[in-house]
């Protein structure tokens, strides 16, 4: 039996540092691959003592959780089903943070044209015009003025369909902070804040993704952060999240949790060895050396 199995359709940085460091400490750990599992059941694929779920998409990664599942609090799926349908959706996740009482990003629902000109005419213009699913800052719009957002929605009118069709529109928050947080076991192991390069006067893509180009510094976890972390895993669920958070008016606003984080930024950022923190989290939970 493998001590770890990580699922996911292509190893990346993260899946390999993960692995690696799983096998540094004396277990064995493999990957999967999610498109060759054909699975109807936990029997259908190789045993394992935990099942680390790293699915880029937002389709398999939920459905394989709850396949291979021995029930819905099953510690051994990491994370479980419930946790990667609710960050695959930005709404609901915005939603649960705001039902466990925690500061979101205010966002519009725009499901049809006149929502978006409600929208701009409540939010108001730069706006934040995103697909309610995705993620790596792909899909994602900044709005300068109204006419180009209804150009914006003629694409998803004729071109979108199902979930590409739902959108949220958000307060681009000027001057923010963009602090992305990794947490493991509900505790911040890492924190950074990015500035997205158009922000530095470099040029390039506003959006404050490493992967788009920004730049990333070391966040001290303080009490404030710590705190913060533990809430939003416990309305979350789930063992591994990356946590955005905004610092605007004084406060730290909830913008998105993502069940699959990539933390090679942080890593580079910070020096903090996060690829560990996960493999050790995952054996324990699979009763594996650590």
């Amino acid at each position: 039996m493998i001590d770890l199995a990580l699922i996911a359709d292509r190893i990346g940085w993260e899946d390999k540092a993960i692995i690696a460091a799983a096998r540094a400490r004396g277990a064995s750990a493999e990957w999967l691959d999610d498109g060759a599992l054909c699975a109807g059941e936990r029997a259908d694929v190789p045993a394992a003592g935990a099942y680390l779920l790293r699915s880029r998409s937002f389709v398999r990664a939920p459905l394989i959780a709850a396949t291979i599942a021995t029930g819905p609090a099953d510690p051994t799926v990491i994370n479980p089903a419930a946790t990667i349908d609710l960050c695959s959706n930005k709404v609901a996740t915005l939603a649960r943070m705001r039902q466990a009482s925690l500061a979101t990003v205010p966002y519009r629902l725009v499901l049809t044209r006149r929502d978006l000109a409600l929208a701009v005419d409540t939010l108001g213009c730069p706006l934040v015009l995103k697909p309610v699913t995705g993620g790596l800052g792909r899909r994602v719009l900044l709005v300068h003025e109204p006419a180009v957002a209804d150009s914006v929605y003629d694409y998803v009118e004729h071109y979108g369909q199902n979930m590409d069709r739902a959108l949220i529109a958000q307060p681009y928050l000027r001057g923010a902070g963009d602090v992305r947080v990794l947490a493991v076991a509900g505790e911040p192991v890492a924190a950074m804040e990015r500035v997205a390069a158009v922000a530095r006067e470099a040029g390039g893509d506003w959006r404050a993704n490493v992967e788009q180009g920004a730049s990333a510094a070391p966040v001290a976890v303080d009490g404030e952060l710590a705190e913060l972390t533990a809430a939003v895993c416990a309305a979350a669920g789930g063992s591994i999240l990356g946590i955005d958070l905004f610092r605007h008016g004084g406060e730290l606003l909830v913008g998105e949790v993502n069940h699959s984080p990539l933390f090679r930024g942080v890593v580079e950022a910070t020096g903090i060895d996060v690829a560990r923190r996960i493999a050790e989290t995952a054996l324990a939970l699979a009763g594996a050396p650590r």
